[in-house]
């Protein structure tokens, strides 16, 4: 650009020149800090991530990796709302720590740091391939604060490494709300490990987990640790802990309600174990709720009815304390296959 030409704009990133207009040279620095703050402005006008402003009528959109990784960078935007718009794939991604909400002193008894309190809807797609290791809180969601959501959302091949406690492969600690949400996964830990969620004190509905679960206290299929709400929800994975072991969920206390949920995976232990539930004491309840006697290895459980693999392919059994199969909330094939969430399409 010459001295006797001015910049003209055309767009947020387009420029082009012309000469008609004499500048001054020593106006040239002056314009400097302008075009900073005008290219900040259009950044922002333009919105962040791959789409949306944020707001529950127009959530931000969700699409690549990046988004994943700028959303857990940018603690300022968990207060909002997001959608994810397609699968996501963090195979050539390692995280230390949680993707999102991570515990930023890791080394303290207490959470440290900001949790997730807006909403993230999966919207039916997946996030596949996470592997995250770290001492406290190790998940997609580190910590889901009151009123944080996260819903619609499936979490395959997930493995969460860690010796330290709040381990889970959707979440680490939830204080808000997690619904027809499902995980496939490996996770490892020390305290509070849980196929889905390490430690529950709100709401979970409609939802389940598959894979191997392996801690050392307060351990579960789906929960290890919950003196929240669990309903219409199931675990199928391999459980192993030392004490306070569950197929479903390892310690379920403090007023910590399970209904109309069940597991079937094997479960191994040293003390405190259960088919569904290893302890369910000080106020916490369990009903409506079932295991498998057979492919628990176990006949006894804290909380819960066990049943035969026959009985728990026997819609009768169910229906008889209330499931609900007609909206449907629940789907079987008899003689066949377990009760399945309707929104989940293995079934059978």
């Amino acid at each position: 650009m010459t001295d006797d030409s001015i910049l003209v704009m055309t767009g947020p990133w387009g420029w082009r020149t012309r000469t008609s207009v004499p500048v001054r040279p020593r106006l040239i620095p002056r314009m400097i800090p302008f075009l900073i703050a005008f290219a900040l402005v259009c950044r922002l006008s333009y919105g962040q991530y791959s789409g949306g402003t944020g707001t529950p009528e127009d959530p931000y959109q969700i699409a690549t990796a990046q988004d994943l990784v700028e959303l857990g960078n940018d603690p300022p935007d968990y207060d909002k709302h997001f959608i994810l718009s397609a699968d996501i794939d963090l195979s050539e991604y390692a995280f230390n720590g949680a993707v999102i909400a991570s515990d930023t002193e890791p080394n303290t008894s207490d959470f440290q740091g900001t949790g997730f309190s807006g909403s993230f809807d999966g919207n039916g797609h997946r996030i596949s391939n996470l592997t995250t290791t770290g001492e406290s809180h190790p998940a997609l969601f580190g910590r889901v604060e009151s009123p944080g959501k996260v819903s619609n959302l499936g979490v395959v091949n997930v493995n969460v490494i860690s010796s330290g406690g709040n381990i889970g492969g959707l979440v680490g600690a939830n204080y808000g709300s997690v619904v027809n949400c499902y995980s496939t996964c490996v996770v490892i830990g020390n305290a509070r490990v849980g196929g889905l969620v390490g430690h529950n004190e709100h709401n979970i509905t409609t939802s389940y987990s598959t894979g191997v679960v392996t801690g050392n206290d307060h351990v579960g299929g789906l929960v290890g640790h919950n003196d929240g709400n669990i309903a219409t929800s199931y675990s199928t994975g391999s459980v192993t802990g030392d004490r306070v072991v569950g197929g479903l969920v390892g310690a379920n206390v403090f007023g910590g309600s399970i209904t109309t949920s069940f597991s079937t995976g094997s479960v191994t232990g040293e003390g405190d174990v259960g088919g569904l539930v290893g302890i369910d004491d000080w106020g916490g309840r369990t009903s409506s709720s079932f295991w498998d006697i057979e492919t628990s290895g176990h006949r006894t459980s804290a909380g819960g009815t066990g049943l035969t693999t026959a009985e728990m392919q026997d819609i009768d059994t169910f229906l008889s304390v209330g499931w609900d199969f007609t909206t449907p909330v629940w789907t079987i094939d008899e003689g066949m296959d377990y009760p399945r969430l309707s929104w989940d399409a293995e079934t059978g």
